[in-house]
C-alpha cells in the first residue's frame, strides 16, 4: 500500500473522477496530507461548486491559499473559479488592473463567459500548469491537488506535481 502511494506522488498529474458523495474529496485531503507528511509542500484547491473544506475547517477558503492544518504545516488550502483564475490571467498580461475590470465585466464579455463554460476549465487548467509551462503567474508549490465539478456534473480530483 505504501508504494501505490509513493507513486501516486510522483507523477505530473494524476486524475480520479467519480459521481457526487463518493469521496473524491476526503480521499484528495487524505493524499494532500500524506504528499504533506513526505514534506512536499502541497497546494489542495477547491474548485466551484459546494465547499467541503470550508465546511471542515470552519473558514471560508479564498483564492490565496491558507494553512489552516497545524498537524500538516506543508499542507495549504484554496479555492478557485474560473473566473478569478482568467481574472488572474488577464492581469497578469495587461498589468492594469482596471483594463482588467473593464474588459471582464464588460457585458459582452460577461455574455460570453457564461455562453462558453469551457473557459472556466480551461482558466483552471492554466493556472494549475502555469509553471511547467513557464507561465506566469506561477505557483510556488509541489503537488496541487484540485477538486473540480465538470460541467456534466462529474466530479474530477487533479493532482499536479510541479517539478517533483
Amino acid at each position: 500500500m505504501k508504494a501505490a502511494l509513493e507513486k501516486l506522488i510522483e507523477p505530473k498529474i494524476v486524475i480520479i473522477t467519480g459521481k457526487g458523495g463518493v469521496g473524491k474529496s476526503v480521499s484528495s485531503l487524505a493524499l494532500a496530507a500524506y504528499a504533506s507528511q513526505k514534506g512536499k509542500k502541497t497546494l489542495l484547491v477547491e474548485l466551484e461548486g459546494s465547499s467541503y473544506f470550508s465546511y471542515l475547517t470552519g473558514q471560508d477558503l479564498g483564492f490565496s491559499p491558507m494553512s489552516p492544518f497545524s498537524k500538516w504545516p506543508n499542507l495549504s488550502l484554496a479555492r478557485w473559479s474560473g473566473l478569478d483564475c482568467l481574472r488572474e490571467y488577464v492581469e497578469s498580461i495587461l498589468k492594469v488592473k482596471s483594463l482588467v475590470g473593464l474588459f471582464l465585466d464588460h457585458p459582452v464579455m460577461k455574455s460570453f463567459i457564461e455562453a462558453a463554460p469551457a473557459l472556466s476549465d480551461v482558466s483552471i487548467l492554466g493556472k494549475l500548469t502555469s509553471g511547467c509551462r513557464n507561465m506566469k503567474p506561477s505557483l510556488d508549490y509541489g503537488p496541487r491537488c484540485e477538486s473540480h465539478p465538470s460541467r456534466s456534473r462529474v466530479c474530477l480530483q487533479m493532482f499536479r506535481w510541479a517539478g517533483q
